[in-house]
C-alpha cells in the first residue's frame, strides 16, 4: 500500500471513531472510498458483501480460479458504475445481480476450466453434482433471473431458501393466497422456459440449484480485490469488468432487481430445505423428460420498474378427430391481430406457449397437414393467474373448395392469383344453414364478409396466402373443414378484384349468389370483368411535391389498395367498372398528411382513369395515455377542429365532403400508451377512446364535445377529452397526456317471472361485445360505470318469451335489480297506395333507446336502414323483429319488450333505392303478455 495512503488512514483513525463496521451504511463506505480514497472503507464494503457475491458466482462457476476472477470483476464494476446503483433497493441486491451477470459472462466466454475432482471436493463440503446437474442448475438460475420479480421472488424464497408460504408472504408483504398464485404461475413459466432449453423442472433440480452454504472468502481474495481496484487486476477479471460495464443489460439490472431481493440474495447463500418447501405438482417430483414443444417465442420486453410485462402461459392440448393426441401439430397464440408465439405439440399432443405480455383476449390455434384447423378464444378475465388452457380438436379435411374463374364470355382466366383471406365456422348454437339463410335474406342489403360467423385470418390456421388458377382457370383449396366458409378474392392485374364467400358444402342453385360479395357452394365458377386502372399522383397542397408512402384505396368495394412511390405516384389495379369511383388516401405513419377523399365520374372506355389529389400537411400532436396506476392504455385517439377554426377551410377545400372515410393509422395508441395525432392549427378537441371500453368511465361524447364547439363525435366510447389550441411554434400546445379514471363496478341482479330464470337467457350491453351472449346465474357484474352516466343492459330469452331492459349507474348504492316480464306482440293490416292489401310487405320494428340516457348504445341502434344503410347491427338483430304481411296484408310480430319504445317501418324493400315506404311510426309500445293491434295501416300522403 502506498505510504501516503497509510498516512491518510492513520490520520483518520486518530480523529474519527471506527465507522467501517455495522454503523456505516454501504453508501457512506462507498462514497468515502470514491471521494477520499479510503481503502479501509472499501475493504469493509467487500467483506460485508463477500458471502453474498461469492454465492451468486459459485452457483454459475464451480471453478475456484474462475470464481476469483469474477469476484474481482464484480467489485471493479462497482467502482466504475457506482452512479448506476439504485440505493432504494440497496447495494446488496445490486451487487448480487452484477455478480451473477459477471459469472454468466465468464461461463459464456469459455473461462470455465475443468479442475480435478479432489480440488472440487476441497472447495465444497460434499460431492459436487455431476456435470449434467451442474449445467441444469446454471440454466435454472439463468431462467429464474429472467422472470418478473412478482414470480421470481416467491420462487427464490420458497424453493431456494426453504421458506414456507406464510413466511414468504410476510417477507413479501402480500397475502398467502397471492404467494400461492404467484408460485403456481411462476413455476409454470419456469417449467416452460426450461423445457425450451431441454431441462425438466423437478425437486431434485431445485435442491441442486440451492447448493450448499458458501463460506467467506479468504484474506488473499479480499486483498486481490483491493489490488484490482488500485490498478493491478488480473487480465481476465479486467476483461470481464469491461464487458459487463459495456453491456446494456447492466442498466436494466438496476431497476429490475427489487429491494426485497436483498433478502432473497442472502437466502441464496443458505441451503434449501425441501421439507419446508411447498410441494410441487406430482409431475415435478420425479425427473421428467423435457416436453417436445419448442415454441418460437418472441423475447419478452425488458421489465420496466413498477410496470413490467406480465407474461401469459398457455397450455394447448390438441387431439385428432378420433380423440387421439395430435403429435407434431402446429399451435400458436394470436392477439390484437398478430401472431404472438408459435410451437409444436409433443407426443401427448401438448404444448406450452409463453406469451411475452398479457392480453385481455387471445386466440389459441391448432392445425396440421391433412386436417382442418381448430381455434378458441380465451379471456384473461377468467384466468387471473395468467395460466390458461385450451383443448382443441382437429377436424376432418373432407371437403375441398374447387373453383373456376372465367371472363364475361366464359373463357378461362389462367395464372390468376386468388387470395385466401379468412375462414369461419358457425358460432355455438348456430349452424351453417343459419349463415346461408341470413345471407339470402339480407342479399338486397349488400351483406358482405363472413357475417355472423366465428372467423379467423386464413394465415393463422396455416392456409396459403393465395393459390393460382391453372390454364383451365381452375384452382383448389384444402384445409378448411366441413360446414365452414371462406372469404376469397381474385387479385388480377387486368381483371376486377372479385370478393366472394364460399361454403364447404353443396348449395342449391337458388341459394347461390353471383357477382361481388356473392355466396357459393364448394364447387363454383366466378366470372370476372375487366378492370379500370386508376393512376395519379398525391401532392402536397402547398409545395406541389409528390408525397411518398400514402395509402390509396377504392372505397366502394374496399378491396383495392396501393401505396404511392417515392415521387407520390400510384397505380390502383383491380377496380371494377362503375358509374363513379370513390377514392381515399391517407398516411400510414410515414408522412404527416391528412386523409383526403375524392369522387370520380366514370369516363368513357376501359382505359386508365386519371386521379390526382392534393393533401394538406398536418401538425403532429403527441402524448401518452395511462391509467390511474401508471400503466399504458390501449385504444385510439379522437381529434376534430372547432367549427369556427379558420384553418379547417383549407383542408375542407381539398376533400370531397360527401364521403368521410379514414385511411390513416395515426390515431392508434402504441403499446406503451403513446400516440401521434395529426391536428390543425387553432382550436379543437382531443380525446381518448380506450380499449377495453368498460375499463374506464365513459363520457357523453356529444355533450362534452359540444362544449368545445366540436360537432363530430367518435363511433367508439369516449373516456377523456381536452380542449386544444394548437400553435406549431409553441411546443407546449403540441403535447397532451391523459390519465384515465377507472370505471366503477356494480352488481346487477336478474329476477325471472315467478322467481325462475329461463333456461337460456341472452343479454347485450353488460359487456362491450356487440353480440348478445348467454348469461349464467342471477347476478352480473357491470364494469366501467361512471356516476353521471347510465348503462343499458337488454335481456331476452332464446325462446323470445321474456325480457327486460336494465339501467345501471355507477352511483347506485345497492345492487340494481331487474325483473323479467312476458314479452308483448303487435299486429295490424297493411294497405298499399291504391287501397289494396299490402300482400308481401316488409314489416319491421326495432328498439329505440335514448342516447342521452345511456352511454353504451352503438350507432347502429339509431340507423333507420342499418349500419351505413347496409345491414342491421348486432343490437338490431337481437332486439328487432321482422316479418311479411300475408295475402290479406295482415301481420303479427312477437317478442317485443313491454314498456319500451319501438320504431315501426312498413313497405316494399324500403331500405333500397326505389323501394316503397307505406307506413312508419316511432312511438310503438306494447304491454306484458298482450298483443297491441294497430288496426289498418294506410300510406300517409
Amino acid at each position: 500500500m502506498p505510504a501516503h495512503t497509510l498516512t491518510q488512514i492513520a490520520s483518520r483513525l486518530r480523529k474519527e471513531p471506527d465507522s467501517t463496521g455495522t454503523d456505516a451504511t454501504d453508501r457512506d463506505l462507498l462514497e468515502r472510498f470514491l471521494d477520499a480514497h479510503d481503502e479501509e472503507a472499501f475493504e469493509a464494503l467487500v467483506r460485508r458483501h463477500d458471502r453474498l457475491v461469492r454465492s451468486a458466482i459459485t452457483k454459475v462457476l464451480p471453478d475456484a480460479h474462475d470464481a476469483d476472477d469474477a469476484f474481482q470483476a464484480t467489485f471493479l464494476v462497482l467502482v466504475r458504475r457506482a452512479k448506476a446503483i439504485d440505493w432504494r433497493a440497496g447495494l446488496g441486491p445490486w451487487l448480487y445481480g452484477v455478480a451473477h451477470r459477471v459469472a454468466v459472462k465468464a461461463r459464456d466466454a469459455g473461462h470455465a476450466r475443468t479442475r480435478k475432482e479432489k480440488d472440487a471436493k476441497a472447495r465444497t463440503p460434499g460431492a459436487a453434482p455431476d456435470l449434467s446437474w451442474r449445467e441444469a442448475c446454471v440454466l435454472l438460475h439463468a431462467e429464474l433471473d429472467k422472470l418478473p420479480d412478482r414470480y421470481r421472488l416467491p420462487l427464490l424464497l420458497c424453493y431456494l431458501e426453504g421458506k414456507t408460504r406464510d413466511e414468504a408472504a410476510v417477507a413479501l408483504k402480500v397475502t398467502v393466497g397471492t404467494v400461492k398464485g404467484r408460485l403456481e404461475r411462476g413455476r409454470e413459466m419456469l417449467r416452460t422456459r426450461l423445457a425450451r432449453r431441454g431441462v425438466a423442472l423437478s425437486v431434485g433440480l431445485l435442491a441442486a440449484a440451492a447448493g450448499a452454504p458458501v463460506g467467506a472468502s479468504n484474506s488473499s481474495a479480499v486483498t486481490a480485490v483491493l489490488d484490482a481496484v488500485r490498478g493491478s487486476a488480473r487480465p481476465r477479471a479486467l476483461g470481464l469488468a469491461r464487458e459487463v460495464t459495456a453491456s446494456s443489460l447492466l442498466s436494466k439490472l438496476t431497476n429490475t432487481i427489487a429491494g426485497v431481493l436483498g433478502l432473497v440474495a442472502v437466502a441464496c447463500v443458505l441451503a434449501a430445505s425441501s421439507a419446508k418447501s411447498p410441494e410441487l405438482d406430482e409431475k415435478d417430483k420425479a425427473p421428467q423428460p423435457a416436453p417436445a414443444a419448442r415454441p418460437d417465442a418472441k423475447p419478452a420486453a425488458a421489465d420496466v420498474k413498477g410496470n413490467e410485462p406480465r407474461p401469459m402461459v398457455v397450455t394447448v392440448t390438441v387431439k385428432k378427430p378420433d380423440g387421439k393426441p395430435a403429435a407434431g401439430a402446429n399451435v400458436s397464440v394470436w392477439a390484437e391481430r398478430k401472431q404472438q408465439v408459435t410451437g409444436t405439440t409433443d407426443a401427448n399432443g401438448r404444448a406450452e406457449l409463453t406469451v411475452p405480455q398479457s392480453f385481455e383476449k387471445i386466440i389459441a390455434v391448432a392445425f396440421a397437414p391433412g386436417f382442418a384447423p381448430d381455434w378458441a378464444e380465451l379471456s384473461s378475465k377468467t384466468s387471473p393467474s395468467g395460466a390458461m388452457r385450451s383443448e382443441l380438436t382437429l377436424q376432418e379435411d373432407s371437403v375441398a373448395l374447387e373453383g373456376r374463374v372465367t371472363d364475361l364470355e366464359g373463357l378461362p382466366v389462367a395464372n390468376l392469383p386468388v387470395a385466401i383471406e379468412r375462414i369461419g365456422r358457425p358460432k355455438p348454437g348456430k349452424a351453417l344453414d343459419d349463415f346461408v339463410r341470413v345471407n339470402q335474406e339480407q342479399r338486397s342489403r349488400g351483406l358482405t364478409s363472413l357475417f355472423d360467423l366465428d372467423s379467423i385470418p386464413a394465415e393463422a390456421v396455416g392456409l396459403p396466402k393465395q393459390v393460382v388458377t391453372d390454364k383451365a382457370g381452375k384452382f383448389k383449396i384444402t384445409g378448411i373443414g366441413k360446414d365452414r366458409a371462406a372469404r376469397i378474392t381474385t387479385r388480377g392485374e387486368t381483371t376486377e378484384h372479385l370478393q366472394v364467400r364460399v361454403v364447404t358444402r353443396a348449395l342449391e342453385p337458388k341459394l347461390e349468389q353471383h357477382g361481388p360479395f356473392g355466396l357459393h357452394g364448394a364447387k363454383f365458377t366466378l366470372r370476372v370483368g375487366p378492370a379500370r386502372p386508376i393512376v395519379g399522383t398525391i401532392r402536397d397542397a402547398k409545395t406541389g411535391a409528390g408525397v411518398p408512402g400514402m395509402k390509396v384505396a377504392e372505397l366502394i368495394a374496399n378491396i383495392c389498395e396501393t401505396t404511392t412511390d417515392k415521387d407520390g405516384r400510384f397505380r390502383l389495379v383491380g377496380v371494377r367498372k362503375e358509374i363513379r369511383y370513390m377514392l381515399g388516401t391517407g398516411s400510414l405513419g410515414a408522412s404527416p398528411y391528412f386523409d383526403t377523399n375524392l369522387v370520380i365520374e366514370d369516363p368513357p372506355g376501359l382505359g386508365e382513369i386519371p386521379a390526382n389529389m392534393k393533401v394538406q400537411r398536418g401538425v403532429i400532436a403527441t402524448g401518452r395515455v395511462l391509467d390511474a396506476g401508471g400503466k399504458p392504455v390501449k385504444g385510439s385517439m379522437f381529434y376534430s377542429w372547432a367549427r369556427d377554426n379558420p384553418h379547417a377551410k383549407e383542408y375542407l377545400e381539398l376533400t370531397d365532403t360527401r364521403i368521410s372515410v379514414n385511411i390513416s393509422n395515426w390515431h392508434q395508441l402504441s403499446g406503451d400508451g403513446r400516440y401521434k395525432v395529426l391536428v390543425l392549427p387553432g382550436e379543437g378537441a382531443l380525446g381518448v377512446c380506450a380499449s377495453p371500453e368498460d375499463a374506464f368511465q365513459r363520457l357523453n361524447a356529444q355533450v362534452e364535445l359540444a362544449k368545445h364547439k366540436v360537432d363530430p363525435f367518435p363511433g367508439d366510447a369516449l373516456h377523456a377529452v381536452v380542449a386544444v389550441n394548437i400553435d406549431p411554434k409553441d411546443p407546449k400546445t403540441l403535447t397532451h397526456d391523459f390519465t384515465l379514471t377507472s370505471g366503477k363496478s356494480r352488481p346487477l341482479v336478474v329476477r325471472g317471472v315467478d322467481g325462475k330464470l329461463p333456461d337460456k337467457l341472452l343479454a347485450v350491453g353488460h359487456t362491450e361485445a356487440p353480440e348478445a351472449t348467454q348469461v349464467t346465474g342471477g347476478t352480473l357484474k357491470i364494469a366501467g360505470l361512471s356516476s353521471s352516466r347510465t348503462r343499458a343492459v337488454v335481456f331476452l330469452d332464446e325462446a323470445q318469451t321474456v325480457g327486460a331492459v336494465a339501467a345501471v349507474s355507477g352511483d347506485a348504492k345497492t345492487p340494481v335489480t331487474v325483473t323479467l316480464e312476458k314479452l308483448g306482440s303487435v299486429s295490424g293490416r297493411v294497405f298499399d297506395a291504391d287501397g289494396a292489401p299490402g300482400a308481401g310487405a316488409d314489416v319491421r320494428v326495432w328498439l329505440v333507446l335514448a342516447r342521452e340516457k345511456y352511454d353504451n348504445l352503438p350507432d347502429e341502434v339509431f340507423a333507420d336502414r342499418g349500419v351505413f344503410g347496409i345491414h342491421p347491427g348486432a343490437w338490431q338483430r337481437f332486439t328487432g323483429r321482422e316479418t311479411k304481411a300475408d295475402k290479406d296484408g295482415r301481420f303479427k310480430l312477437k317478442g317485443l319488450l313491454p314498456g319500451q319504445q319501438y320504431r315501426l317501418v312498413v313497405g316494399f324493400h324500403p331500405e333500397k333505392k326505389g323501394g316503397e315506404l307505406l307506413h312508419q311510426r316511432a312511438d310503438l309500445t306494447v304491454k306484458p303478455g298482450e298483443t297491441t293491434d294497430l288496426g289498418d295501416l294506410k300510406p300517409k300522403k
